[in-house]
């Protein structure tokens, strides 16, 4: 088993509050059976992407009975993009035969809101979206879709 998570990493918090982030993460799983002389590699190469901003007083832009209402505490957007690659490939060791017998490519999305009330509550909005597409034609494409409200209480500081 090898990995290398991340073979390339970055992440930075610049002045003006604004997040990057960035990984390029690699790994490789081989497994050999000595019964029938296979031989099982599994490859996955993953990118993500991510950008954040957060910001104080932020201004809604609605009215509440002819008030515009106004956030006091941090409030944060991020968007993370994130593609992986996955093949699984089967080698006959006896028969010098290669052959993919799985795999899926992948891309998620997810943006989150994320606003902190005060040092116990945390309300965050989230999104979260995954495409699969298989690489072999034996199942069909999936995509998932989560969206809700976490609200989060610490209890001890």
């Amino acid at each position: 088993s090898e990995q290398l998570s991340p073979l390339i990493g970055f992440d930075a918090t610049l002045v003006n509050d604004i997040t990057m982030k960035f990984d390029y993460k690699k790994s490789r799983t081989l497994s050999m059976n000595f019964v029938d002389y296979q031989m099982s590699e599994n490859n996955s190469t993953s990118f993500t992407i991510g950008l954040g901003y957060r910001m104080t007083g932020f201004q809604m832009p609605f009215k509440w009975r002819g008030k515009t209402l106004r956030l006091e505490n941090d409030l944060s957007f991020k968007f993370d993009m994130n593609w992986r690659d996955d093949l699984v490939t089967n080698y006959r060791l006896d028969q010098d035969l290669a052959e993919p017998t799985g795999g899926t490519r992948s891309v998620t999305i997810n943006p989150t809101i994320d606003y902190v009330i005060n040092n116990r509550l945390n309300i965050q909005l989230f999104f979260n979206r995954t495409r699969n597409v298989p690489k072999i034609s034996n199942s069909f494409p999936v995509t998932n879709t989560d969206a809700g409200i976490k609200v989060r209480f610490t209890l001890t500081e």
